[in-house]
């Protein structure tokens, strides 16, 4: 008779474990993800030129493409001032804005896609910050083939990044004349459909791939999808701006994506600092752009500065975002702008670019002052070869700078680095 009134009270007494363990699951907050704003973790990224295969290079100086040129089947590199040492497969001939589609040309993009997000990744990379160009005939086609790239790469259990868009404003929207974005209008409407465009081929992939969560595709957190805007640049515009196509933006996102596989999500907007300057001329421009009311922001020219902290408007408390820090190995685009003096060019084997330089002393040392904060490295760039600030594998550095950022990365990340392994070659 005591033995089974022990054994009643411990099942009792399991009963009301359990009991209180499934309580405590339902009221107890859900864990927070991986790479979340507002986690400690350490997030890098890094810019992808995602369209030398069908473009070519852009001579900067003229404000045009240069003619690509086929060099037995893959792209003539003498625009960058250090070729990469994976060829660039030349697909010029094979743009389909008629709707058709060539499918060796498809295969060589996606491959080529595949062995970019497969170093970035070897890298230490946890995000390619896509520039976003929706305005190229050939972006929508491109990014489906970088979605098709990430998912073989998830099913052949492959590390990959994550997605993030970047919009490269300079060729965005300017260009257009005397343009706004404090009303609806052709600049609005542009960057708007573009925004719409780009999601679009998001939600038509993830249908394809019901293997793919959106999670694993974007970096978000949670239900905010971050996009980075680069300031508007030129020389001789007129270009206004309030916050007003800011929250525009949001709401048309919000309205478009009701009863899709993005509804509940919403856009996290990472300004460059020079949106909210009161007057910001560049090149002898009159430009003024008076958009403060990011959600975050960050600074180009990380590669030429070496490294940037972002200076935030006044006013607003920023200590719950992430603070991003644009890093990059050096700056010389004088191959396409002949005569030019702003140039920081790498000294080999690349000091400029070694942890006491930059990741240990800037990086860990902002780092230490809000421990509890998260932080953002924007690697600038992983391929823009036109300025030479590209990590990725070169002729004449080989793996270098991606040695070095994985190693970087490593440290500042408090991971072990690993021997370094053969990547695809493309």
């Amino acid at each position: 008779m005591e033995l089974f009134k022990r054994k009643t009270t411990l099942t009792r007494r399991f009963y009301s474990l359990l009991c209180l363990t499934i309580l405590l699951a339902f009221i107890s907050p859900p864990s927070t993800p991986a790479l979340a704003f507002n986690a400690t973790d350490k997030v890098a990224l890094a810019d992808f030129y995602w369209w030398y295969p069908w473009y070519g290079a852009q001579w900067l100086s003229q404000g045009k493409w240069q003619v690509a040129v086929n060099d037995n089947g893959n792209l003539r590199q003498d625009a960058f001032r250090y070729p990469f040492s994976n060829p660039i497969p030349y697909l010029k001939s094979s743009e389909h804005t008629t709707g058709d589609v060539d499918p060796i040309a498809t295969t060589r993009a996606t491959a080529w896609f595949r062995g970019n997000f497969t170093r970035a990744k070897a890298a230490g990379i946890d995000v390619m910050a896509i520039m976003t160009r929706p305005d190229l005939p050939e972006w929508k086609y491109a990014l489906g083939l970088m979605i098709d790239a990430i998912h073989a790469m998830k099913v052949a259990g492959v590390p990959t990044p994550k997605l993030l868009f970047h919009y490269d404003g300079l060729e965005y929207w300017n260009g257009i004349g005397t343009g706004s974005l404090n009303a609806a209008g052709p600049v609005f409407n542009k960057v708007s459909d573009g925004t719409i465009d780009t999601f679009a081929v998001v939600k038509a992939k993830l249908a394809q791939y019901p293997d793919l969560p959106l999670a694993d595709l974007l970096y978000i957190d949670g239900t905010r999808i971050p996009i980075i805007v680069y300031r508007v640049e030129n020389t001789d515009q007129l270009f206004t701006a309030t916050d007003w196509w800011l929250d525009q933006l949001k709401l048309n996102f919000t309205a478009t994506n009701a009863n899709t596989a993005l509804q509940g999500y919403s856009l996290y907007m990472i300004l460059d600092e020079k949106w909210c300057s009161t007057a910001y001329g560049t090149l002898g421009s009159n430009i003024d752009l008076k958009s403060c009311n990011g959600d975050d922001y960050y600074r180009w020219s990380g590669a030429y500065e070496r490294v940037i902290l972002p200076i935030y408007p006044a006013g607003r408390d920023f200590s719950k975002e992430p603070q991003i820090v644009t890093i990059g190995p050096g700056f010389d685009n004088h191959l396409i702008v002949p005569g030019t003096t702003k140039f920081n060019p790498r000294s080999y084997p690349g000091p400029v670019y070694t942890l006491s330089s930059q990741f240990s002393t800037v990086i860990n040392s902002v780092f230490r002052e809000s421990p509890d904060r998260p932080h953002w490295i924007l690697i600038e760039t992983f391929n823009f070869g036109e300025e030479g600030t590209n990590i990725d594998d070169t002729v004449e550095f080989g793996t270098l700078y991606r040695d070095l950022t994985r190693s970087a990365l490593n440290s500042w990340k408090g991971v072990v680095s690993p021997a370094p392994t053969a990547v695809a070659q493309h």
